[in-house]
């Protein structure tokens, strides 16, 4: 095998981990000496059910390992007996919980190794936060437990599986004995770890630009030829130009013309238009269903959720109050310059709480930001220019 890479990708990391949280729930159900404590007759108080911790997320986790397949696609199946409430015991009926994930190869060979996992405790703590503040995973856990019918409990990681098709990274289906899924209220998490990114456009052509402001009802496409201008005129000849090294792609003149062009579109076409349309609330309700559409592609039940580090979480669902929220505060825009930790100019254009300091993330609803990358070729590296939609801290607690 393969040396454990020192770096995982722990947004990968990230998904089976949760997986096998949410599969934890399930599985950690009340124990027989807990029984005489139950309600005949009264709805079962969400804080009756054990609570998770990391000890029972990497119970799970080793089976995953165990069982995974050779293409990295981790699964594990337990089998759990329902309660009988009136009768105070545990039944003979039982539900079958299912929990699959499948991630990249290199962050598959890290998490495979358990000596890693000491190293990543702050995935595990996250994890337990999200699955034991969730009322909806645990209703639905409260649900399959004391319903006295053999239920299927599926839990996917699947964010490797349709990137451009779905915004879904985690799903939880519950089916009856027949196989028939039952009505999903939620659960389907799009996961990031310690990333603002939620949506972007990829492309250094001009046309690319469409895609993040379009929605927006913001006028971009006359901008065009002052854009090619200053890169020459010619984008085919960006596309066609090859590097050695991604340094070099990086610390390229045709870099640097790139952004200079993109840091004058930004303050002189994009910012103006935005001051003024964040004056009406009409504009703000269209900002907080585009924030909505490009984080989930209106997918129903899809909530965002982010891992932060120390063992934190941060999550929106994007509901009613979420939009209300955007259309009925104040809000201005401004350009920021040198704010990346590595000095990269990255033209960037924030949207923040009016009255309040644009430089604090805390503040700040979304920001629209320009930068390089590369891809790697057979003949060097090609530029690949990315413009993200970011989440600001307020995009998770307004």
């Amino acid at each position: 095998m393969a040396k454990d890479p020192a770096t995982p990708n722990l947004g990968d990391v990230s998904e089976i981990i949760l997986a096998a949280a949410i599969a934890a729930r399930f599985r950690k159900r009340l124990l027989s000496r807990d029984l005489r404590k139950l309600p005949k007759d009264k709805p079962i108080p969400l804080g009756d059910l054990p609570k998770i911790d990391a000890a029972d997320i990497k119970d799970v986790l080793r089976v995953m390992v165990k069982k995974g397949g050779n293409d990295f696609d981790f699964k594990a199946n337990f089998r759990k007996y329902d309660t009988d409430r009136r009768a105070k015991i545990k039944s003979k009926v039982f539900d079958n919980i299912e929990v699959t994930a499948a991630i990249p190869e290199p962050s598959a060979r890290y998490i495979s190794n358990e000596q890693n996992w000491n190293g990543i405790q702050d995935l595990f703590l996250s994890a337990v936060s999200k699955v034991n503040g969730d009322r909806n995973i645990t209703k639905r856990a409260i649900f399959t437990e004391f319903n006295l019918q053999k239920d299927k409990i599926v839990v996917s990681g699947e964010g490797t599986k349709d990137q451009k098709g779905t915004k879904v990274d985690i799903r939880l289906d519950l089916f009856t004995e027949a196989g028939q899924m039952r009505p999903r209220k939620t659960t389907q998490i799009s996961l990031k770890y310690d990333v603002g990114q939620f949506a972007q456009a990829v492309g250094l052509e001009f046309k690319q630009f469409g895609k993040v402001f379009g929605d927006l009802g913001l006028e971009w496409e006359s901008y065009e030829e002052k854009f090619l201008e200053a890169i020459g005129g010619s984008e085919q000849t960006l596309l066609e130009k090859r590097y050695r090294d991604r340094d070099k792609a990086r610390d390229s003149a045709e870099v640097k013309a790139l952004k200079s062009a993109v840091k004058q579109m930004f303050k002189i076409h994009i910012l103006p238009q935005l001051k003024l349309k964040l004056q009406n609330e009409q504009f703000k309700s269209k900002l907080a269903l585009y924030a909505k559409e490009k984080a989930t592609k209106n997918e129903s039940g899809l909530e965002l959720v982010s891992f932060t580090k120390g063992g934190g979480v941060k999550q929106q669902d994007f509901g009613p109050r979420f939009i209300n929220a955007i259309s009925k505060n104040d809000w201005e825009a401004t350009y920021i310059e040198n704010e990346s930790e590595k000095k990269s100019e990255d033209p960037t254009i924030v949207i923040y709480q009016a009255f309040a300091d644009s430089s604090k993330k805390q503040y700040r609803l979304i920001q629209f930001r320009y930068r390089f990358d590369a891809i790697r070729q057979k003949m060097g590296y090609k530029l690949q220019m990315r413009t993200y939609v970011e989440a600001g801290g307020l995009l998770y607690t307004i």
